[in-house]
């Protein structure tokens, strides 16, 4: 339907498949919008800082806090992870002391940037 140019109006409060599914999305809070922006538009604007999970044998929590752009280090379980505003440019060193095999990247989602327009939970 989409390729035919039909728009298809679809509600949900499972934000996951809406970021899959829909190009936009509008977020509804007492009757009133306050965002209509497709899913990439949104966690752009609200970008918060991305962590990085690296597995904890792979480098320490002082290697990780040395590394430059990285504003918050801790260890969490088996691994350690990295706050920073500057991904590449902290991936990179993470590459030159640990590799990357096993290391992950963790984005603001929609259901996070929905709990922050709105300021409550689902």
């Amino acid at each position: 339907m989409k390729n035919e140019g039909t728009t298809v109006v679809y509600t949900t409060h499972h934000l996951d498949e809406a970021e899959a599914l829909c190009d936009r999305v509008a977020i509804i809070v007492d009757g009133a919008f306050v965002a209509v922006e497709t899913p990439q538009s949104l966690a752009q604007a609200a970008a918060g800082p991305t962590q990085l999970i690296v597995p904890a044998g792979r480098m320490t929590l002082d290697q990780a806090r040395a590394i430059p752009g990285v504003d918050h280090a801790e260890r969490d379980g088996e691994s350690i992870v990295l706050r920073t505003e500057t991904a590449g440019q902290v991936l990179v060193a993470v590459d030159a002391i640990a590799g990357l095999q096993g290391v992950r990247t963790k984005t603001s989602t929609l259901e996070d940037i929905y709990l922050e327009l709105t300021g409550s939970e689902q």
